[in-house]
């Protein structure tokens, strides 16, 4: 498996981190503000509805 830690960084606030990962076959998706953390977890299920959705609104974003 590869070692690598994707972040992903608010556009107007750069003190605003998202990270993803798997643990146990569920997907973490933790947020972080400064020094506080929040996490909310998803079966797999779940997140498959959600990065659909997810790509559903950036490409109305997109215009497309």
């Amino acid at each position: 498996m590869s070692k690598i830690e994707l972040k992903f960084i608010d556009c107007n606030w750069e003190h605003f981190k998202i990270e993803t990962y798997n643990f146990n076959g569920e997907i973490k998706i933790a947020m972080y503000q400064g020094l506080n953390m929040q996490q909310i977890t998803l079966d797999i299920p779940t997140a498959i509805k959600f990065a659909k959705t997810l790509r559903t609104e950036i490409n109305k974003a997109k215009g497309i």
